[in-house]
């Protein structure tokens, strides 16, 4: 099947849609962080290195690893939610 990405997909859908505000960024915990970051990737097709992460999206019918780098796929609110998870 040919790969599509699909914001709407994920358990944080909304990390593709809007950006997080600062407050709604501290709400979450550090597990919860790493989830919304790597799903994010995932929602764009990238193939895990990490054993856990991998075995972890592809109990996802969404999820399809097609490609190693995804930097430039990522939306301006991806990029901005990514950012505040960093910070």
């Amino acid at each position: 099947s040919r790969f599509k990405y699909q914001a709407n997909s994920g358990t944080y859908p909304e990390a593709s849609k809007r950006e997080y505000t600062n407050d709604e960024i501290s709400e979450f915990d550090k597990d919860e962080l790493i989830c919304i970051k790597n799903e994010i990737y995932a929602k764009h097709g990238y193939s895990f290195k990490n054993d856990s992460l991998s075995l972890l999206f592809s109990k996802f019918d969404w999820y399809s690893p097609v490609n190693l780098d995804i930097r430039h796929l990522l939306t301006e609110i991806e990029l901005a939610n990514l950012d505040a998870i960093q910070q």
